[in-house]
């Protein structure tokens, strides 16, 4: 082998161990960083204790709980700002007899694709207690845009004939069966409801006593006279300083007697008496215009009616 040859060999052995006494201090490839010292890992076990085992997965159980509940918090949220708004639907109008369910409605104000998240179920509540047919009224909200009323209507027993002012006209209006008027009405629409007549001013949705005593005086009229004898209308005892005053319950009707007087007190004995006259043969009872029973143990019938 020539000199220059023999050089280039040792050059490139030498090289060689450079690169081979590096790579062995390489902790990566050292076979000191791969070897396992069981005494050690002995010791590692028997130095933590059991409760220090469970503090730590107890607290890595915690943080990963932390970290989903505030992602799932986070797509809820988003998806609720996603979500369209919810508009009214329909509505279920329940407990109305005499109102249709549309006049229901239309006194609530809701309509259609309002939303619902504006709609106070409070007010509009207050709205159909407004009305003048509906006694009470609650209002129900269901999920999709459904809203339930349901309504208490005012039973109409009777219609009164009272001035709506003080010297004013006279205006019919409804009687339900508190005694309260409560509403305007025509004559012809109600012909089967007792008729009263008041000379003074009834306020409306103001329950009145003498109503009421006149609700009970024409039941019991009912029940004494029978029905094809009721007063055609009841007169209620004036509060005011008049002729009519003192003459009490009148009654008016289309027959003979056209008036009768009851007065005040003592009524059911005195149409007991009214019966027996109705009911007799006498031809002065047939014929009077008007018959006074205010005295005891007697009536005075007359041919006229002075008192009118």
């Amino acid at each position: 082998m020539s000199p220059k040859r023999r050089a280039s060999a040792r050059g490139q052995s030498s090289v060689i161990a450079r690169l081979a006494q590096k790579r062995s201090r390489n902790s990566l490839t050292s076979r000191r960083w791969v070897s396992v010292d069981p005494g050690r890992v002995q010791r590692f076990a028997r130095s933590v204790s059991f409760r220090q085992v469970l503090a730590a997965l107890f607290f890595l159980a915690l943080f990963t709980g932390t970290a989903m509940s505030q992602y799932v918090v986070a797509e809820m949220q988003g998806d609720a700002s996603n979500e369209a708004p919810v508009r009214v639907r329909g509505l279920a109008v329940q407990g109305h007899e005499r109102l249709s369910a549309r006049r229901v409605a239309a006194a609530s104000g809701l309509a259609p694709g309002m939303l619902a998240s504006e709609i106070d179920t409070a007010k509009v509540a207050a709205a159909l207690n407004a009305h003048e047919m509906i006694r009470n009224a609650t209002v129900a909200a269901l999920p999709h845009g459904t809203l339930i009323l349901r309504v208490e209507e005012r039973e109409p027993v009777a219609i009164v004939s009272a001035p709506e002012v003080e010297g004013g006209g006279y205006v019919l209006r409804l009687v339900d069966t508190t005694g309260t008027p409560f509403a305007r009405a025509q004559a012809n629409d109600w012909s089967r409801l007792h008729r009263l007549r008041s000379a003074t001013v009834l306020p409306t949705n103001q329950a009145d006593p003498q109503l009421l005593s006149a609700l009970s005086l024409a039941a019991l009229i009912q029940r004494t006279n029978g029905s094809n004898r009721k007063a055609r209308e009841i007169e209620l005892p004036s509060r005011l300083p008049s002729k009519q005053a003192g003459l009490g319950w009148v009654l008016h009707s289309q027959e003979l007697p056209r008036t009768v007087i009851l007065g005040e007190d003592e009524l059911e004995p005195r149409l007991e008496k009214l019966s027996l006259l109705l009911t007799s043969n006498m031809p002065a009872a047939r014929a009077a215009e008007e018959i006074d029973l205010r005295f005891a143990n007697q009536a005075v019938l007359r041919s006229r009616s002075p008192s009118r």
